[in-house]
This record gives C-alpha cells, structure tokens and sequence, in this order.
C-alpha cells in the first residue's frame, strides 16, 4: 500500500503479504475482516492507519513496523500454526496495538521490543514469548495458551478494571499494577517469579477466592505501595496460602482481609510488618490473629470481626472500627507519629509509641489500660473492665473514666496520676469490683461511686469536682490515705452512701465544700485557711460516733438547727483543734455555741445563738451579722489576747455575770 493510498474493506479479502511504501499515511478502512497470510510490514516513515470500527486484521506471518502503526479499535490476531514468528520494531506510544490476540494451534510469536497493548491481551492457542524489556497492558490478560516471561516485565496500566484470565496459569517474571482507575482481578492462577509490585496507593489487587499466586510452591517478592486483597476462604484461609511468596516486603502496602468467610490474620513473624491493614468481608465473619502482628500504619475494621485470641496487635497508625473487635488479646499503639483511635471496643490496651494517640470517639475496654507513652482521652467517656496504670502522659481533656469491673483486685497505678496527667471525672460503678490506689492521684473534675469499692490506702487523692458515694463504699482501711478537696468552683460532698474518709483536708481556696449527706472522717479533718466547709443543717460528720481530730485555719459553718443545735452534734470529733478556726453558727434557726477556744467566731443566718459556756477567741474576731442575736447567757466571750475585731451588725444580749459585766473584752477594736 503506497503511501497516500487506501485500501476499503468492503467485503472480507485475503491477502499472501501487506507492505507500506514511502513516507506518508497508508489506510485501511472499512468493516469487514482482513487476513494476511504472512507478514505485515510498515517501512519507515510510514503511517499504517486501521480505521473501521472494531476492525479485525489476521496476521498468518511476522509483524514488523519501522514506521508508525496507528491501531485505532482494531484487533490484531496473530494466526499462524507455524514457529519463528516475529514482532518487531516500534511497538509502544503512537505505536501500540489496541487489542491483540494469538490463536494458532501449534504457532509460536517472539517479541523483539517492548510492546504496549491499550486493551486485552489474549493467548488462545500458541506459545507466546514477551520481550526482554516490558509489555504494557491496558485491558485484560487472557491465557489458554503458554507464556514465556522471557526475564521481562508486564504491567497492567489500564483505567479502568482489569482481569488475568484463561485456562493456563501464566508465569510472569516481574508483574506491575500501575493501574490506579480501578482494581486489577484475577480469576485463575498465576505466578511471579521475580516481584509483584503494586506501583501507586489507589491500585488494587483483587484475586478471585479460588486463585492462589504461585500455587506451585513459594517464589519471588511481593512488595509496593497499594492494595492486596486476600479472598481465599477455604483450605487455610489466609494470606500466605494465596500469595505464596518467598519475600514479603508489606510495609508500604495495605492488606485486605476481605474474604466472605473466616479467616486467618497471619503474624508478623511469617510475613513481616503490615503496612495498612484492613479487615473485611461480611458481618459475623471472623478474621483472627495467627499470632503477633505489627502494623506500621492504620487498621480499619469495616464490617467483619476481628479476634486478636490470646495475642498482641500492634498499630503504628490510626485506628478505625465500624465491624466488632472480639474482647480477647491486646491493642498496643505503639507509633512514632500523632494517631488517632476511633470509637471502639477493645479487651486489653497499651499506648507505648511516642506519638499523641488521641480518642476521637467512646472507647470500651474491657480489660486493662497500660500507657506508657501518651494518650489524649478527648471530651469521651471511656469505660475500662480492668485495672488502669499511667508511666508517661494522659491527658484528660473532658473525658470521664468509668471503671465497670464486677471483680475485685483491680489497681490504679503508676508515678504519672497527677498534675497535667489527672483525670477528669472518674466513675466507678461496677457491682462486687474493687479498686485501690497504688499511687497519690488527682481528679480534676467529680469523683462518683455508683457500685463498687474504691481503697486509697496510703495515698492520696485529689478532687477538683464533685464526690458523689452513691451505693457504693469508699475504703481508707487499713492504711491512711487523704483525700483532699482542691477545686476552684463550689463542691459538693454527696451521695446515698455515707462515705469513710481517713484523712480529709479542704483547699479550695475559691468556693465552699458543701456536703448534703452524712460523712466520716476517722483520721483529720483539716481546714485549709481562707477555705470554707458548709455541710446541710442535716448532715452530721462521724454520726455513729466521735472519731478523730478537726483542726485548720479556715472556716467551717454550723448549720445544724434541729435537736441538739450546736457545733459538737454537727461535727463529732474525739479532738477538737480549733484555735485557728473560724466557725460561723450560720444555721437558720436558733443555735447553741459550745465552749471552746475559737479562732475567730461568727453568728450568722438568723435566730439567737446562745453560749453553752465561757468561750475564747484566739487571735481572731468575734462577729455578730445581721439577722442574729448573740446571746452570752451568763458566760463570756474574752479574747485570749489583746487585738481583734467585735463586730456587732446584729444584737449583742448580755446575761448575768455574777461578779461583774460579761461583755466581751480584749478587742481592740
């Protein structure tokens, strides 16, 4: 065909040969099929242009283009029954065929240059050898004949899904998926002798659950940066039985549990670090560890279940749980980089890796919590089955911590409970659990037990919320831990249950303690200066019986105005250390004022407050607010030492000293 000319296919013909002369376009056109009985050949500087939709060449020889072959939809199929067939020259770009396809019983084509298919691939009949350097597939691959890799390179670059199929198991040296449009499938086996390698994060491979790689015996590497799915569910169904590789390089790929079946997860010591793992399949398919397995970035639970047994995951990445995390094993975050966990369940787990692993839903576990790093908690509420212990950094944010356990010997524990590592609200609220404190904490909000029995035995607890004992039993016994109240808004002391105390001490420094429900306290009770304690009239302090000492520099409020209306029936305490206390009578209601040695003493509320007998006041001020009456019945009120302040807002009534004026004497002003 001389350049310039045309040849029209308006029916089927057959030619012995077909060559192109001098620079220039020579077409063939038309609907109907062309067969050559032997060789094509495209001299240089010529354009052979196919042109026809689906056009179908037959090639019955060798294929040689030293110019330009532009393919269009056509198929060239290569027919021969013969050996030593060729295909050279420029076969790639502006060059490549479209879909190509060998069927020749007994035929046998070479490639002697790399060569580029944009669409199928097909070997029906015949031996095909590939070149030494790479054939590049754009469609699907097609094998019922044989293949010989000849040491070269296939990859599969289409856009859209791609498929190696036929009834003969290909053998490729090197295989390449640069594919990232969408996955490349396998419905019969094949094998890579050389390396598999995913080229590209969005590619994907997408065996069938039948297909084993290399299912003649291991062989070659696996390795690169996309996805490999894992389908087989039957024979062992794992991994490594459908991807049998000498070498697995996994660090840079994601693997994809995703059979519609059990299967197994296979460990870390087989096939080295995962890159990414995700877990897959339908729901109630279960997905269980081999043994320990190191994940390098993030696990994603889509919908299957995944069983750790008795074993440890470890996740260097994010972690994402929309299927179910079966309450066995243990979960160890232990990357080097910020990470983040999501809503989940977990039996026990760790955060040992240097990056922040932060919450960023509810997470349930139901066996223990180990950091040993960090992990950030977020405005969560997280419930732990087991025992809590902190080495490194927690931070709390506006998290609240439920301890749910219904078994006793639970611990919290470890030298980083405190400061920036406090928590927040803490909750313990598990019917028959037990848990003591190994070290000194702080809570930074409320402090509520629902079910349970908490211990601080020899260490002590900082509140900086509310104390709720609702049911449950707080234990000091039988050590002498403090629990000290330390918050910067007004807290409360309450609960159904009567709580035991040992030692307890208020510091909050800018809102009062109050307490609406009975407490003891066997140890001390200590008042910190310019802290306030103000119980409701009906709480009583120790009310089976005087225990302990009360004693500080602060102020503690008598509200008690029914029965025995006075400080002793409110605070039963076996010592009473109140030189440097201010107490303030502020019941609303008529009060006695025992006799003792105050710090500084206050009538407030309203109604009369009687002495019971001579009282001191040590270094303060005697203070009468408005609304009461101070009534000094026969006794007196003397400061110890010269100084002070009377300060009479309300009425001042004086009795009958014998001997002389009771009215109050040493202030100076």
């Amino acid at each position: 065909i001389n350049a310039g000319g045309t040849l029209n296919m308006d029916a089927a013909n057959t030619f012995a040969s077909i060559t192109t002369f001098n620079a220039g376009t020579s077409t063939i056109s038309g609907t109907f099929a062309l067969t050559v009985t032997g060789n094509v050949t495209i001299v240089a500087s010529n354009i052979l242009t196919l042109t026809g939709l689906n056009f179908l060449m037959n090639v019955g020889g060798s294929w040689s283009n030293g110019g330009t072959f532009t393919a269009g939809t056509s198929t060239v199929n290569f027919n021969s029954t013969t050996t030593g067939n060729t295909i050279a020259g420029t076969l790639t770009g502006t060059s490549k065929f479209n879909k190509l396809i060998f069927n020749g019983i007994g035929g046998a084509w070479s490639f002697s240059a790399n060569a580029d298919i944009a669409s199928d691939f097909t070997i029906t009949n015949g031996t095909v050898t590939a070149p030494s350097g790479n054939l590049n597939v754009g469609g699907n691959w097609s094998n019922s004949g044989t293949f010989n890799h000849n040491n070269g390179t296939v990859t599969f670059y289409g856009t859209a899904g791609q498929n190696i199929g036929g009834t003969s198991s290909t053998s490729f040296n090197y295989l390449t998926i640069t594919n990232i449009a969408a996955a490349v499938t396998a419905s019969t086996n094949f094998n890579v002798s050389n390396t598999l390698t995913l080229s590209g994060v969005a590619t994907i491979l997408n065996p069938g659950s039948g297909v084993v790689i290399n299912s003649g015996g291991s062989a070659g590497t696996i390795t690169g940066t996309g996805t490999i799915k894992v389908t087989r569910i039957t024979g062992t169904p794992d991994f490594i039985n459908q991807y049998k590789f000498s070498t697995y390089t996994l660090t840079g790929l994601t693997v994809d549990y995703t059979g519609t079946g059990n299967q197994t997860v296979n460990q870390t010591s087989t096939v080295g670090n995962y890159g990414t793992l995700i877990i897959s399949g339908n729901a109630g398919n279960i997905k269980s560890l081999q043994g320990s397995v190191t994940v390098n970035g993030n696990v994603t639970i889509t919908t299957a279940t995944l069983d750790a047994v008795t074993n440890t995951l470890y996740v260097g990445g994010n972690w994402t749980n929309n299927g179910v995390l079966a309450t066995n094993g243990t979960v160890e975050f232990n990357g080097g980089n910020a990470a983040t966990i999501g809503a989940s369940n977990f039996n026990n787990i760790t955060f040992s890796g240097t990056g922040i692993k932060t919450a960023t839903g509810a997470l349930t576990i139901a066996g223990n919590v180990n950091i040993t790093n960090n992990f950030t908690a977020g405005a969560f509420t997280h419930t732990v089955g087991g025992s809590w212990a902190n080495s490194n950094i927690f931070n709390a944010g506006t998290s609240t911590i439920i301890f749910n356990s219904t078994s006793t010997g639970n611990t919290i524990s470890g030298n980083n409970l405190t400061g920036t590592n406090k928590f927040n609200n803490l909750t313990f609220n598990g019917i028959g659990g037990a848990w003591s404190f190994s070290n000194n904490a702080d809570i930074g909000g409320n402090f509520t037990i629902t079910n349970g029995t908490v211990t601080n035995a020899n260490v002590n607890l900082n509140i900086g919320g509310n104390w709720t004992n609702n049911s449950g039993n707080f234990s000091f016994l039988p050590a002498t831990g403090t629990v000290t109240f330390n918050g910067t808004t007004l807290q409360t002391i309450s609960g159904s249950s009567a709580t035991n105390f040992y030692n307890l001490t208020i510091s909050n420094t800018i809102a009062a303690v109050t307490a609406n429900t009975n407490f003891n306290v066997l140890g001390t009770l200590n008042i910190n200066s310019a802290t306030i304690l103000n119980p409701g009239a009906t709480v009583v302090i120790n009310s089976a019986a005087a225990a302990g000492t009360i004693t500080g520099s602060g102020t503690i409020k008598v509200t008690r105005t029914t029965a025995t209306a006075d400080f002793v029936n409110q605070y039963k305490f076996s010592t009473y250390a109140i030189t440097n206390l201010t107490v303030d009578y502020a019941g609303a209601g008529d009060q006695n004022i025992n006799a003792f040695t105050y710090g500084s003493i206050i009538t407030s509320g309203s109604g009369t407050k009687t002495l019971l007998g001579t009282i001191g006041v040590n270094n303060g001020n005697l203070t009468v607010s408005s609304g009461t009456v101070f009534n000094l019945n026969t006794f007196t009120s003397n400061r110890n030492t010269n100084g002070g302040t009377l300060l009479v807002n309300g009425t001042m009534q004086l009795g009958d000293n014998t001997g002389g004026s009771n009215f109050p004497l040493s202030f100076s002003t």
